[in-house]
């Protein structure tokens, strides 16, 4: 875990000097267009991929077979609806938060909600904001994928991430099934 954090830190340092760096060599105003125009071109790509996915509901489900105290087989259920380059991956119907370190965060869901579509898409496409952008997460609070505090959310992009993926890509296994890479949770 340290040497992970170290490793993260020492990457927000490096990324923070050569941003600094850019800005000096080029000014802010164009580096700022840069960046921007990365987010638009990553926002135009992702809505293109996205409008190859027919319109529908789909939905899938996955277990979690812990909270690692005494809660078992814990459904984490996602209802993915797509509609022209728009996503709602609405995660209503999983189970409740558990008593052990199992459980996620709301940012642990969108980031799970959204994971398996930046898998689906051109491996050119920047995974930035732009792609995001279209969409959107409800995880309802007190669930395994929302736990209200002081629920522990420890474990929470390990165990309910890696569900709430498998749940979102066994929903979209019937509309893209050449995209959708098998379970691992």
């Amino acid at each position: 875990l340290r040497g992970d954090l170290l490793a993260q830190l020492g990457s927000i340092e490096i990324g923070r000097e050569r941003l600094v760096g850019m800005c000096e060599e080029y000014g802010t105003d164009v580096a700022m267009a840069y960046v921007n125009a990365i987010i638009d071109y990553a926002n135009l790509r992702m809505s293109e991929q996205l409008q190859q996915i027919p319109d529908g509901v789909y939905r899938g489900t996955c277990w979690i077979d812990s909270d690692g105290i005494d809660g078992l087989n814990i459904p984490v259920v996602a209802t993915v609806t797509i509609a022209g380059d728009q996503v709602k991956v609405d995660y209503t119907g999983s189970g409740p938060q558990g008593e052990g370190s199992l459980n996620g965060s709301y940012a642990t869901s969108q980031a799970a909600g959204a994971v398996p579509f930046l898998n689906y898409i051109d491996p050119v496409i920047p995974h930035n904001e732009g792609c995001i952008q279209h969409i959107e997460v409800i995880a309802p609070k007190g669930t395994v994928c929302n736990a209200a505090y002081p629920a522990s959310t420890s474990s929470a992009t390990i165990v309910p991430a890696d569900a709430m993926q498998d749940a979102v890509n066994k929903a979209m296994a019937s509309a893209v099934p050449d995209l959708v890479i098998a379970g691992s949770a």
